[in-house]
């Protein structure tokens, strides 16, 4: 450096920058945790996304997951003896060309296809004697069977040489059959069966390779029969068997004429939340159209992935949106405390900067350095945090998750100029009152803000939150109205707080006592906190109560959710329901009560506007009542009406003096058609001792729903239910019995990746939100502590003691904390109530209704405490450093 700019204004300014390192190196590590915060923050959704998607598409069975194909074949006549590749070369040639038109990433997800083409069904009949069982089949071909089976008794069938157009008699075809088919239909290697026109000769029997192979599951009757028994009549076999994809040639009349299934794999391993929303979009695109294949065959793919993928993605952007409303006040401090951050280094650097205008630096030169400071502190430790929030959370986001961190990241930079004008950060006071110019922009800018809070609020009841386009995206809307929201608050606290210390300042002049006549002078003069330090005090207050309000929410929510699912405790569903099943359910233990629901579609209730069609339940309304509390019994006439309880709008075509049959009926309350499960949206309830009265005695049972008690042990009781009611069954209805329990449903919602991350993640906020409120908290305090410390060393040559002294800082701070803890804890609990009008949060939690915010008194009154224990805490700091200044110190500062 030469000794012009060692001397000149430059180095003036870098050697006063080099002895305040450690404030530079503090505030360096404060943004470098901060943007890695903010940067980790929208990879870690990303992350929880990611997890949900793939636990979602995990849960799916393989027939609605993958990519199943239904159509037919086509195969021209006159192709007996072509030899196999050829005949299925066209088929597999056209499947092949849909997956080369799959873009990116679909293509990576599919794997290799397998189809089998089917004719139609038809009994096979044994032509050695009579049959055990009645066998119906069809005859199948794979390209690729042989892959997927063992042949464990007798040989592989031959190609058929035959032609089934041909009048001549043709030779048998060689069949396939697996063993549990054999085992029911009662065949073995060597019989022969009659089918139809044909002769079928069974030269093998197979097992599967793996029975958990996925393709088990599309093409089921390969491997196991669906077996009909009813009791005095002969058993019905249904099954597939398999012939050598070579005998299509000499079947070019039944297999175009059967069916055509195909299926293509998907691997959900490239399945991440930035992609998700892509894949559902080209998994719709493919499967829009019908494939064509040769010779008049059609394919038409479809696929439940993309529906799982969209709601998947639906709860994520609601856990990203919940996650914003907080992380928006939690910015809001960050940014507040940055201000009092590079304030109180600005004013370390007051002094100098002074020094060089006098020596005639321009005020855009001295900005300018600043401005190059924060560049210093900010660009490395931006880069530092980015760089390490990417490699803990390695999770692919969006353009959207790199912005917030860099924009948080470069307001260090504008800041310093910004706060370093002529004019203190936080200037001392004169006479209480500022200059004619700064009270019109101070009052111009107030106004803007209080106005772009009024339109964020319009806007959020207008248009709701909008879905984020890309992972660990967020709708910037949810992010500044809460801050345009708090701020606005914030500038009515401070309007407002120091009138009713004024009234207290005017009520002490002429009294004895000076403690509280110069408490509540300076608290109004020159008090403690300014906008900023008000600004972190209240939106962190905000943020621990919106944390805790949303945590008591959520968990209400999750508990009503899985309970509307169910409808009670237990829920069943089976072909056979009868009185002896309900009444051994009844009698197990921790079972209170039981409700049969019997329904019967297609009722016709007649009024005077017209007819209405419902479904009418009939069940024990008392019992009912006991279950579903939200249900009304309604099992006494009234004025020899039926009383019904129906679904909101069932009865309204039917108009006045609504009936069935000859009954007149009447609707004693409607309510969500949600409400009563089974799916119907018009519904009736009667019960069931005046079914008769409508024509409606002896109504099946489809569903049960059952009520346990307070100390009954959910799964034990349904496992129980569930051993009973399929213990009824028959053999061929076992696969209708379903068993749904609140309690397994609601673990199995808390142990979803976005639960658990919601209920991780609150806690972390309120702490970085208190944490961040005391940094605030005591850097205003600090800030402040000369003049306080001058008043306090004068008050100590006036004779005060500690006792007094403390009263003066009380007075000092319990002002502006009580003002925005109040007003902070109006935010918070303002929060929740927007967040349950804009953001729909029934896909995240379930349930028929939107949840309503929930207070647990316990929660809030921790969170208070705590806020209101770091705010005095910071005081107290401030009040030690006012003690360490001597009475030297204070003369020797009034003598300059």
């Amino acid at each position: 450096m030469s000794a012009r700019s060692r001397y000149g204004t430059m180095g003036l300014l870098v050697r006063h920058a080099r002895r305040g390192i450690v404030a530079t190196l503090l505030m360096a590590a404060l943004v470098a945790v901060s943007v890695f915060a903010v940067a980790a923050a929208p990879r870690a959704v990303a992350r929880l996304g990611t997890e949900e998607v793939r636990r979602t598409v995990a849960a799916m069975p393989p027939i609605v997951h993958d990519l199943r194909g239904v159509g037919r074949v086509g195969l021209p006549i006159g192709l007996a003896g072509t030899p196999a590749p050829r005949l299925v070369a066209p088929t597999d040639g056209a499947i092949g060309l849909f997956l080369d038109d799959l873009p990116e990433p679909v293509a990576s997800m599919a794997g290799e296809p397998h189809w089998v083409a089917s004719t139609p069904s038809g009994d096979a009949l044994r032509t050695d004697g009579e049959p055990a069982s009645r066998f119906i089949l069809r005859l199948a071909t794979d390209p690729r069977w042989l892959e997927q089976v063992r042949i464990v008794s007798g040989d592989p069938p031959a190609a058929w040489e035959g032609d089934e157009n041909e009048p001549a008699e043709q030779p048998p075809i060689d069949i396939a059959v697996s063993t549990a088919v054999a085992s029911e239909a009662g065949v073995e290697v060597g019989d022969s069966l009659r089918f139809g026109g044909l002769q079928l000769r069974v030269t093998g029997l197979y097992e599967p390779n793996d029975e958990t192979d996925a393709y088990w599951t599309h093409f089921s009757d390969l491997a196991a029969p669906l077996v009909e028994r009813e009791p005095g009549s002969t058993p019905i076999v249904r099954a597939s068997v398999y012939v050598d994809p070579g005998s299509l040639g000499g079947l070019t009349t039944s297999i175009p004429d059967g069916s055509l299934v195909a299926w293509i794999p998907l691997d959900d391993s490239p399945l991440t939340a930035a992609n998700a929303s892509t894949v559902a979009a080209q998994l719709r695109a493919a499967v829009a159209a019908d494939i064509a294949l040769p010779y008049g065959g059609r394919l038409t793919f479809g696929t439940a992935l993309a529906d799982e993928l969209e709601e998947a993605i639906g709860r994520t952007g609601t856990v990203a949106g919940l996650l914003a409303l907080g992380a928006s006040g939690l910015l809001g401090v960050l940014l507040a405390v940055f201000a009092l951050g590079i304030g109180s280094i600005v004013d370390r650097r007051r002094p100098v900067l002074a020094l060089a205008r006098a020596r005639g630096a321009s005020e855009p030169e001295v900005r300018a350095a600043m401005a190059l400071e924060g560049l210093a502190i900010a660009m490395p430790a931006m880069a530092l945090g980015i760089a390490a929030a990417v490699a803990v959370i390695p999770e692919p986001v969006g353009a959207d998750a790199w912005v917030l961190p860099i924009i948080v990241g470069a307001a260090v930079p504008v800041l310093f100029p910004l706060l370093s004008g002529p004019r203190p950060f936080r200037a001392e006071r004169e006479d209480g009152r500022a200059a004619a110019g700064d009270r019109r922009i101070r009052m111009i800018a107030e106004i803007a803000v209080v106005g772009l809070a009024v339109v964020s609020i319009a806007l959020l009841a207008r248009r709701g939150i909008d879905p984020p386009g890309d992972a660990g995206g967020v709708d910037p809307l949810i992010l500044l109205a809460p801050l345009l929201i708090a701020a606005a608050l914030c500038i009515g606290a401070l309007r407002l707080y120091p009138i009713p210390l004024r009234l207290v300042l005017a009520g002490r002049r002429g009294r004895d006592g000076a403690i509280a006549l110069l408490g509540s002078a300076r608290a109004v003069r020159s008090p403690v906190f300014g906008f900023a330090a008000s600004f972190a005090l209240l939106l962190g207050v905000s943020v621990v109560v919106f944390s805790a309000v949303l945590g008591s929410t959520l968990r209400e929510a999750i508990v009503a959710g899985t309970r509307d699912r169910v409808g009670a405790d237990v829920q069943i569903s089976a072909a056979n329901l009868g009185p002896e099943v309900i009444a051994a359910i009844g009698r197990m233990d921790g079972v209170d009560d039981v409700v049969a629901l019997a329904p019967v579609t297609g009722v016709r209730v007649l009024g005077h506007a017209g007819t209405a069609t419902v479904t009418l339940v009939a069940a024990d309304t008392a019992a009912l009542h006991r279950v579903r509390p939200d249900i009304p019994a309604a099992d006494a006439p009234r004025d020899g009406t039926v009383p019904l309880v129906v679904s909101s709008g069932a009865l309204a075509r039917a108009g006045s003096d609504p009936r069935i049959g000859n009954a007149d009926v009447e609707a004693v309350a409607e309510l969500p058609p949600e409400a009563l499960p089974g799916g119907a949206r018009a519904w009736a309830i009667i019960d069931t001792r005046l079914a008769a009265d409508v024509g409606r005695a002896d109504i099946e049972t489809e569903r049960l729903l059952v009520g346990l008690r307070d100390d009954a042990d959910a799964a034990t009781v349904a496992a129980r239910i569930e051993e009973a009611v399929s213990a009824a069954q028959s053999d061929d209805r076992l696969g209708t019995v379903s068993v749904l329990s609140a309690q397994l449903l609601l673990d199995e919602a808390r142990s979803s990746p976005l639960t658990r991350g919601v209920e991780a993640s609150l806690p972390w906020v309120s702490a970085a939100a208190l944490l961040l409120t005391l940094i605030g908290v005591a850097l205003a305090t600090v800030a402040t502590s000369g003049t306080r410390g001058r008043t306090v060393a004068v008050l100590r040559i006036l004779g005060a003691d500690a006792r007094q002294q403390r009263g003066v800082l009380l007075w000092e701070l319990a002002p502006p904390v009580v003002a925005s803890v109040l007003v902070g804890t109006a935010v918070g609990f303002a929060l929740p109530a927007v967040l349950s009008q804009v953001i729909d949060l029934r896909p995240f939690v379930g349930g028929t209704a939107p949840p309503a915010p929930t207070v647990d008194p316990a929660s809030i009154s921790l969170a208070l405490g705590a806020v209101l224990l770091f705010a005095f805490a910071a005081g107290a700091v401030a009040f030690f450093v006012g003690r360490r200044i001597s009475v030297a110190t204070t003369l020797k500062m009034g003598e300059r």
